[in-house]
């Protein structure tokens, strides 16, 4: 029984983690391969700001 809830909790984590990953992904292609105008010009300590809390969120859904 642990070993199951272990390897669940294992699982969903990775998911989570996963989309963290893919969400700062494309923000980098916005803002340095595809160039999009308003990510691509706006300051990088606003964009993090502005980034920042769905990251965080999502992060945070996996440790429920």
């Amino acid at each position: 029984m642990l070993l199951t809830d272990c390897n669940h909790r294992f699982v969903n984590n990775a998911g989570i983690t996963g989309l963290a990953l893919s969400h700062l992904l494309s923000v980098a292609v916005a803002r340095h391969l595809s160039a999009v105008p308003p990510i691509a010009t706006m300051p990088l300590d606003e964009l993090v700001q502005r980034v920042a809390p769905s990251v965080q969120l999502n992060l945070e859904s996996g440790q429920r």
